[in-house]
């Protein structure tokens, strides 16, 4: 497992695209997420992406699953290279750590309904625009403004590795882009 999450975070999406600097091995950190998440989403379900749910994930495929772990690493890297031509080199749409794993829930979603085609960065760019005039909105007049944007807005400040806030984000970027 230590070796494919390495792998993984050598990826050129992580090499090329992602925004933030891999100090501290930021870059295994979320290759970590995507191979966990990859695993859930697989089984059904979403969990919290904390670190001690992320050190069991490893602990339990550590060794005698290497198949298993193939499959994912399999999996992650389609997805990945789905999303490697849609962003810029550097892109700032992938700037906190915490944007790369609902784009790649989105990209994993649009594969599986046959979506991946309708995703690009200009729609990317276009939904953070949405956000931001939105916000503007809100600090004139609250009422006006979309709740959803908002709320999206907030939960990729607060609890970014909690289940719920995975799911309502994915929930309301996929909305806006059709998925």
């Amino acid at each position: 497992m230590a070796r494919t999450i390495t792998e993984v975070a050598k990826n050129p999406f992580f090499t090329k695209k992602i925004k933030f600097r891999n100090n501290r091995y930021q870059h295994r950190e979320v290759g970590v997420r995507l191979l966990f998440l990859e695993k859930c989403y697989q089984e059904g379900k979403v969990i919290d992406t904390k670190k001690p749910f992320l050190d069991q994930f490893v602990r339990t495929h550590r060794e005698g699953k290497s198949a298993e772990v193939l499959k994912l690493k399999g999996a992650v890297t389609k997805i990945l290279k789905k999303m490697l031509p849609v962003f810029l080199d550097k892109d700032v749409l992938l700037m906190a750590q915490a944007s790369v794993p609902i784009y790649f829930l989105l990209f994993r979603e649009a594969i599986l309904t046959g979506k991946v085609a309708s995703l690009s960065r200009s729609l990317f760019v276009k939904f953070h625009e949405a956000r931001q005039q939105n916000r503007e909105i809100a600090a004139k007049d609250i009422t006006k403004a979309q709740f959803e944007l908002l709320e999206y807005g907030r939960l990729s400040q607060q609890g970014t590795n909690d289940a719920s806030s995975i799911k309502e984000r994915l929930s309301i970027i996929s909305k806006y882009c059709g998925i």
